[in-house]
């Protein structure tokens, strides 16, 4: 890699805004720094001149092991200074704000630990500020659609304004409407291709519909995504044609009845008896479920 080598002192060092990393595991801290206690620093920082502060370096990449040499520096002061008497060595680069983004994306991706909202974050500012498409950011990195295709499902979530919930419970309906899951992102994801399937759409409409559908589920827990996916997959299944309006229905009805998850353990005879019920009637093992639950529960108050 090009560049100046130097030695910089640590309080001369900050994380660039142009670094993707937007959490910092703190196990993976504490390993760093026990190895790099151990055995010294193994690469150098890349960092940038800060444009705003004179004399401040921007590290563009390398912003655990920064977290490391700070942790280092306050735990064991007087091997810091062992290790590192003239600075941390850092290589120096000249950046534009593009090329220091990408440069922070690429190199983390080939390590493969950024989570895929990092990537769809980097992605969405990338697009935004640099106006650089997901295409064009693919290319210039050289990384495989593929190992992005998740960040890019977050990504069409992120333009449409929607904040992405991690997991754990999901918040009350009337406050979760502009939120949605990366499991519920997916799932809206398949929905979108078995509609398009069972409708024969070209790539552009399918595209549009797939849209509609996050929109339509923002606010949905991942259970309740699921559960509308296999109501839509079981009609393809039966070679019937969806809609984008079954889809809304299905959607309305999930969040008129309010379910509530509960895990039961239930006897093999019974999921089997309940299995092929729904297959004759043409409906999901939740539906045939609740219907004979309902049923049940009307004969016990009789």
């Amino acid at each position: 890699m090009s560049g100046k080598l130097m030695n910089i002192s640590l309080d001369r060092l900050r994380v660039s805004p142009y670094n993707v990393r937007r959490v910092v595991d703190e196990r993976e801290v504490r390993r760093l720094m026990e190895s790099i206690a151990s055995r010294g620093l193994q690469q150098p920082l890349v960092v940038m001149a800060s444009a705003e502060v004179p004399g401040v370096y921007e590290v563009v990449i390398g912003r655990r092991r920064l977290e490391a040499l700070r942790r280092l520096a306050r735990e064991s002061p007087e091997r810091f200074t062992e290790l590192f008497p003239q600075g941390i060595p850092c290589i120096v680069r000249s950046f534009t704000p593009r090329e220091a983004m990408l440069a922070s994306l690429m190199e983390n991706l080939q390590r493969d630990n950024l989570e895929d909202d990092e990537v769809a974050h980097a992605l969405h500012r990338l697009e935004i500020e640099h106006q650089m498409s997901p295409q064009e950011v693919v290319k210039a990195i050289k990384v495989n659609t593929a190992r992005i295709r998740k960040a890019l499902e977050t990504l069409e979530a992120l333009r449409l304004g929607y904040r992405i919930r991690g997991p754990g419970r999901p918040p009350r309906r009337e406050k979760a409407e502009k939120e949605i899951t990366r499991k519920a992102l997916t799932a809206a994801s398949r929905i979108a291709e078995l509609v398009a399937q069972s409708r024969r759409m070209g790539r552009e409409e399918a595209e549009k519909m797939r849209s509609e559908i996050v929109k339509v589920m923002s606010g949905l827990s991942t259970k309740e995504v699921n559960y509308v996916f296999r109501r839509v997959r079981d009609k393809v299944l039966r070679g019937e044609t969806v809609s984008l309006e079954e889809v809304k229905k299905a959607v309305k009805e999930v969040k008129a009845e309010q379910r509530v998850e509960r895990t039961v353990l239930l006897p093999t005879w019974l999921i089997k008896s309940l299995e092929e019920y729904a297959e004759r009637k043409g409906v999901t093992f939740d539906d045939a479920l609740i219907e004979a639950a309902a049923r049940g529960l009307r004969e016990l108050q009789k």
